[in-house]
Parts: C-alpha cells; structure tokens; sequence
C-alpha cells in the first residue's frame, strides 16, 4: 500500500502508529543515502578516469590543458545515467586537492576564459610556449567556425569582390624601386617575390594547381623533354605534352606551381 502513494498522500491521509512511520521514513531515508552514495561513486570513478587520461600529458608531454578541455574529458567518462555537467570550479577544486603543489592552475584575463592547468615542474618559457600553441590552435578553429558561418551568406560575386579590394590596397602600398630597376639578369623569382604583397602570393597559390602542363611544337618538344630528364627533382610535376607553344599560357598554369615549390 505504502509503496503505491506517493510522499504528500502519505503525509496528508495515512494515519499509522507511530512506529510504522518511523520505519518507513527510515526506509526512505535509507534509499536516498544508497542513491548519493551511488552517485559519489560514479564521479570518483569518471575523476580517476580523467587523471588517467591526462596524467602522462601533464607530467610528461609537459602539455598546458584548459580547464574546459579537462571537464569535456570528465563529463565523457560520467554513466549515463548521471546529467553530462558538472560545476567547473569544483572539478579544479578536486584536481588541486589530489596533486596539491604539482600542478599550478594558471587564470586567463577575460571575462568566460578558461584557466590553464600544467605541472609545476616545467619552465616558464615551456609554459608560454605550450599556452601559445593551444591558443592558435583555439583561434583557428574559431575563425574556421566563423568562415563556414559567414561563407553561407556571402555570394561568390561578393567574395570575389573582397579579395580584390585586399589585393588592390595591397598593390598600392607597396613601393617599388625605380631606381635599381632589376635588370633581365638580374630577374628571378626570389626578387619578383621581395617586390610581391604577401595577400597576392597567397591569392595565387590558393589559385594555383598541384602541377602545371606545357605544350611544345615539334622543334621543342624534344628539347624540353630532354630538360625534364636531366633535372627529374627540379620538373617532377611538370607535365610536357606535344601541341602549340603558348609562352603566356604557360606561364599562367606554372605561377601556381612554382611558387609552391620554390617558397
């Protein structure tokens, strides 16, 4: 009967003796100590899974974790059963409480910034180096994120529109010499990149494809294939084929390459 009320029908219709009360508060009382208990159990197992995961990386690796990458790796290892979150000033209170002065837990100015968790035992300049690589690559992913968000209301039209804004403030900030104009011997690929916006080496090797194809008429198809076989490092993703000798067109499908190779 007991079992089939629940706790406010019980307290405000059942009339027992007194003892019967007692036993069944007791009961409950009992049930809900077994549940906490059961509970505490499963996050001291889920934190001895986080050491275990991060334990080598900290003292070894000497590698600089985020609170927020500390807590998803917890909140991985919770049951099922038990809600996916977790107080994140606790987890760094327990982690402080078990290594004590082995770790130092290293607070990010700005408001929402996680705190840096490393092992007291690496050098500053490891530390700065360790933060630096994980903010980078945090930055990255945000501006991956960002790009992926932006890009699918942007049109082609409009993309194409801002790239060429860049590269024309870019070309017109840069100043050219003209004094020591470059004479033809003197002219290279290296001294065309000094004198070259980075935004538009970048434009053109983003253009550019993996290999680049020539053509050559009958009197230099030999010729080049000739060249190709004695420098094999130098030509090995040029692509000769016989047909018409076309010096811009080839120079426009090489760029790509070249400056990928050369840089």
């Amino acid at each position: 009967m007991l079992q089939m009320m629940d706790d406010k029908a019980f307290f405000d219709n059942a009339v027992y003796h007194k003892g019967c009360i007692t036993k069944y508060l007791l009961s409950k009382a009992k049930s809900e100590s077994l549940n906490i208990a059961s509970s505490i159990l499963d996050h001291d197992t889920a934190f001895r899974s986080l050491i275990s995961d991060v334990h080598e990386d900290l003292f070894v690796g000497k590698k600089a974790f985020p609170m927020s990458q500390i807590l998803e790796i917890y909140i991985s290892h919770l049951p099922d059963h038990l809600p996916k979150t977790y107080p994140v000033t606790k987890l760094q209170d327990k982690l402080e409480r078990y290594y004590d002065k082995a770790i130092i837990v290293q607070p990010q100015r700005g408001q929402g910034k996680s705190n840096f968790v490393f092992s007291s035992n690496v050098s500053i300049g490891n530390v700065v180096a360790a933060a630096g690589k994980l903010k980078s690559k945090l930055k990255t992913s945000e501006i991956e994120q960002e790009v992926s968000q932006v890009s699918d209301n942007i049109s082609d039209d409009q993309i194409l529109h801002s790239a060429a804004k860049i590269l024309r403030r870019d070309i017109e900030n840069l100043t050219v010499p003209t004094d020591d104009y470059p004479t033809p011997n003197e002219a290279s690929l290296a001294v065309s990149m000094e004198r070259m916006p980075s935004s538009l080496t970048k434009f053109v090797l983003a253009m550019g494809q993996k290999y680049s194809v020539q053509t050559f008429d009958q009197q230099l198809y030999s010729i080049a294939k000739q060249v190709a076989w004695t420098m094999p490092e130098t030509f090995r993703n040029h692509i000769i084929r016989l047909g018409g000798f076309h010096t811009l067109s080839c120079f426009i499908a090489a760029i790509g390459k070249l400056l990928t190779t050369y840089l």
